[in-house]
């Protein structure tokens, strides 16, 4: 399977290619609810903010996220599921920083342990992350799998420097054996044949041993404490390094790092090692040490590879081990920066093709989780005869009542006991098949959720508020008290809950008189209805917005519509004397007077609701 298909299997199981772009869509506009979600579920005091520029993408106080792209070509597939792997990824990986990572400890200033605690602690961070559910680790998965598709962590090459092949084999080989990610097998696989090219087997066996302690980093503390160790270790190599290149010329014999005499034992040993190589020498073979990588043929034989190295290209070894223990060019080992720098790139390029770039409005996310009975965001007083709107209070809910409490279609079947006959499945008893009988079952009714949302912005002023403000009362009067029907009520600008859950209307009557005011962000009185329904526990969700269609921004509003849809929400869109709300919802109506509500309303939502109950 190839990194993009792995993406969509892991975000989009079982989604078929000719919707997956649709449920791709409602998934990355929904993106800035489910990030809110995740970081309400940390229980900490952690704010969402739109990438501006930080050097990194959490300070543990602030995640940052970027805007999101939202193609509208089938073409876009391909680059949006890269897209979408990296983004979801990077929340995750922020999430982690933010739960797990001690930001009180500060990384060296020297270059190539400040790389190494990075690194290290990237991964360590990510592991305890997902060790906490399957779905934080497939957003891990993802990630990989994006990063080597676009290129962002690539192979190393016969080309390449000691440092780069050193880095790549450490990050790849960490990554395969803490984080599972078999993304970057293949990368392992060749740095493995160029590590062993370029440093020899006492600094492989040495790293390859630091590396399998790493499964029981415990702390930011540790992960450091290791990057301490590998730094050491190439320091020893320098010095192995640095003997080899005192030896008597023609000596193919590696120096220990140790210039002290062998004991008898010692030679012993030592004596026994040489003939257990040429044994594995002459047979082809080399040895595995558990838990780690097999080694390339070069380290079975002490004539070649880089333990024999002597001369001019031992002289080079030295000065390339010395450049990387420089940290001369060498980064600062984590992947925020480059996941960022690719988000950006891919978005531009699918924005270039088409796609809207949606900024969420995250504070008015953050302000989406008014509470309890009081009202106090609501602005209301406007001169308005809510009781007008009684009369048609009765009609609609004759005609909602049912509809709403409708039991779901019965579903028919057939048994090999009963006392209906199935007249059409008589033929099957000729073939053995002894369920003749008809089975009737009918299911439980379903709970439903319903937030009416009304645009209370300055063009809403005169007749089309008052038709709101009756519209809203009506319906809100209507479904008052009917079993299994939840109802809320707010209103935009500004976060206003008019009439919370499970409360009755008569004690906030008042609220109804909403005034006009401001702008039209729709986007954010979407999402704060959405916030509001994604916290209920009916199965069944709708909302119904009252609008004269005409949002502040138009591409954002039709995104928070997506979002719904992510969240199975039913969104309609009511008209208030403007057909402009036909360019927003799919299913819409369009009044001119509180009393054409009732036969327009149920013209809309009677067959959607019973095919959804069904």
């Amino acid at each position: 399977m190839d990194h993009v298909n792995a993406i969509r299997s892991i975000l989009f199981p079982g989604t078929m290619p000719t919707t997956l772009l649709t449920q791709a869509r409602y998934w990355a506009a929904a993106f800035p609810l489910i990030a809110q979600s995740l970081v309400d579920e940390m229980g900490k005091k952690i704010r969402l903010a739109t990438f501006n520029g930080p050097t990194a993408a959490t300070d543990s106080t602030t995640i940052w996220i970027t805007p999101v792209a939202l193609p509208k070509n089938e073409s876009d597939t391909t680059s949006f599921l890269l897209y979408l792997g990296m983004k979801w990824g990077l929340l995750h990986h922020e999430i982690g920083h933010v739960n797990h990572t001690d930001f009180t400890i500060t990384l060296s200033r020297e270059p190539l342990l400040h790389h190494l605690q990075q690194l290290i602690e990237d991964i360590r961070q990510e592991a305890v992350h997902c060790r906490r559910s399957k779905a934080r680790r497939d957003a891990i998965v993802a990630l990989g799998h994006a990063m080597v598709a676009t290129g962002i962590d690539q192979a190393v090459s016969d080309t390449d420097s000691m440092q780069q092949v050193f880095t790549s084999y450490l990050y790849s080989r960490l990554r395969v054996s803490i984080s599972g990610e078999s993304a970057y097998q293949s990368h392992l696989d060749i740095a493995e044949v160029q590590l062993a090219k370029h440093f020899t087997q006492a600094f492989r066996s040495g790293l390859n041993h630091l590396i399998a302690t790493s499964v029981d980093l415990q702390s930011t503390s540790d992960a450091f404490d290791l990057a301490e160790d590998m730094r050491a270790l190439l320091v020893d190599e320098v010095k192995r390094r640095q003997e080899q290149q005192q030896q008597p010329a023609g000596s193919s014999q590696p120096s220990s790092s140790s210039n002290a005499p062998q004991t008898d034992d010692q030679a012993d040993d030592q004596d026994a090692t040489d003939s257990s190589s040429a044994s594995s020498s002459d047979q082809g073979e080399s040895s595995e040490s558990a838990g780690q990588s097999s080694q390339s043929t070069s380290d079975a034989s002490g004539s070649e590879g880089p333990d024999a190295t002597t001369g001019p290209d031992l002289q080079d070894t030295l000065d390339a081990l010395k450049s990387l223990l420089d940290g001369k060019d060498v980064g600062d080992g984590s992947r925020d920066e480059r996941v960022r720098q690719s988000l950006q790139d891919i978005a531009q390029q699918l924005v270039d093709e088409g796609a809207d770039l949606i900024e969420a409005n995250l504070d008015a996310i953050r302000g989406c989780d008014l509470q309890g009975p009081a009202c106090t965001a609501v602005r209301s007083g406007y001169t308005v005869d809510l009781r007008a709107a009684l009369t048609v209070v009765g009609s609609l809910r004759q005609r909602l009542a049912p509809v709403l409490q409708a039991e779901s279609r019965a579903k028919v079947g057939r048994s090999d006991v009963g006392t209906t006959i199935s007249e059409k499945h008589l033929v099957s008893s000729r073939l053995g098949d002894s369920r003749i009988f008809k089975t009737v079952k009918r299911a439980q009714r379903i709970d439903t959720a319903i937030v009416l949302l009304a645009d209370t912005s300055g063009s809403m002023s005169g007749r089309k508020m008052t038709i709101t403000d009756q519209a809203l009362f009506a319906v809100a009067s209507a479904l008052d008290g009917l079993p299994s029907v939840a109802l809320a009520v707010a209103a935009f600008p500004g976060n206003q809950l008019v009439l919370p859950f499970d409360q009755r209307v008569r004690h906030f009557e008042s609220n109804f008189a909403l005034e006009p005011w401001g702008g039209t962000p729709m986007a954010d009185g979407i999402t704060m209805a959405t916030r509001l329904l994604m916290r209920r526990r009916e199965p069944r969700k709708l909302l119904f917005v009252l609008t004269d269609g005409e949002p502040d921004q138009a591409a954002s509003a039709r995104s928070a519509i997506l979002a719904t849809r992510y969240y199975g929400i039913e969104s309609f869109g009511i008209g208030i004397t403007s057909n402009s709300v036909q360019r927003l919802f799919e299913q819409h109506i369009v009044i001119s007077d509180v009393g054409e509500l009732p036969a327009k309303l149920m013209g809309m939502i009677d067959k959607r609701l019973r095919l959804t109950a069904a």
